[in-house]
């Protein structure tokens, strides 16, 4: 039974809903997604990474996937009810996180990463909007990694490898390269300057950069707060 609205993304709305079990009924979410953007890239790489993930057995601090359908007008997700919300907004509302509340967040966002990397997904768009928290507490709060859009598959021997990647290389076999960093401020050079598929280390560096806010308040390369998206890229090819 759908609740009430929790959130709503470029092409997707979020509801609060429960399930109609009565001897056991679980409060999820259900991402709903007009099938007029279902031919769009983020929606088609996020279903193939969650059903892989599920297919793997899934994570506890990775969004899970109960089970998906669809209507007449709609795709339906049903996942794992967050309720804590964003690390970004908690880090808007408080301010910077103690050592031990930070270390415990970036232990659990590290064990989730480690599965995925061993599973051969590189998650490619890691910050602090992506993620979630179980509870405003922050001595708490379990982490959840969410929003696979971006999701990119490495599984391959090449993926390990220091390949350069030339512009218009389709014949290429193994890993993505960076057409693009999805979020430049958690990007590394490498991938600002598409010089390196994506692989792993992408996300360790992203986490870096969470951290380093987490523990200061203020991203390493916009200390002030107030710099475009191209200063900051400036500064990490730098």
């Amino acid at each position: 039974d759908r609740e009430q609205s929790v959130g709503e993304g470029a092409y997707s709305k979020v509801f609060k809903a429960t399930t109609r079990d009565k001897n056991n009924p679980e409060t999820v979410a259900l991402k709903e997604i007009s099938k007029q953007y279902t031919d769009h890239m983020n929606f088609q790489q996020e279903i193939e990474a969650m059903l892989y993930i599920q297919q793997k057995g899934g994570h506890p601090h990775l969004m899970g996937l109960h089970e998906h359908f669809e209507t007449k007008d709609s795709y339906i997700l049903v996942l794992d009810f967050i309720q804590g919300g964003e690390l970004f907004d908690h880090l808007i509302e408080m301010g910077a996180y103690s050592e031990l509340d930070a270390s415990r967040i970036v232990r659990e966002v590290a064990s989730a990463l480690n599965f995925l990397h061993g599973i051969g997904v590189v998650h490619a768009d890691m910050k602090p909007e992506n993620v979630l928290l179980s509870t405003s507490r922050r001595g708490d709060a379990v982490v959840k990694v969410a929003d696979f859009g971006t999701a990119v598959f490495v599984g391959s021997p090449l993926v390990n490898e220091d390949v350069a990647v030339e512009e218009g290389d389709d014949d290429r076999i193994g890993p993505e390269p960076c057409y693009g960093a999805p979020t430049p401020a958690y990007s590394p050079p490498e991938c600002i300057l598409l010089t390196t598929p994506i692989q792993p280390s992408m996300d360790m560096w992203a986490v870096g950069v969470i951290l380093f806010i987490m523990l200061t308040g203020c991203h390493p390369y916009d200390v002030s707060g107030e710099s475009t998206d191209e200063e900051i890229e400036d500064r990490i090819k730098d």
